[in-house]
């Protein structure tokens, strides 16, 4: 089904509702903002990501097993 489409029976099902409640919750779905921006690392967190994977690739690494352990102490 097309965009248009699927448009036009959103709109036509949206004209038949009677009730307040659905309205308003429809309302307060369409408010809702949505950020569809790219997040962009600047590049002192892309050397530190880098050093991150560098370290693992070392064999540097904690393994998760032990993070935990030390974070429920």
């Amino acid at each position: 089904m097309g965009k248009v489409k699927n448009r036009e029976q959103l709109i036509e099902r949206i004209k038949n509702i009677d009730d307040q409640n659905v309205i308003d919750e429809i309302y307060r779905l369409l408010d809702i903002s949505i950020d569809e921006s790219v997040y962009q690392l600047n590049e002192e967190q892309k050397k530190a990501i880098q050093e991150g994977r560098d370290q693992i690739a070392r064999g540097e690494g904690i393994p998760s097993e032990q993070v935990f352990k030390r974070k429920r102490k």
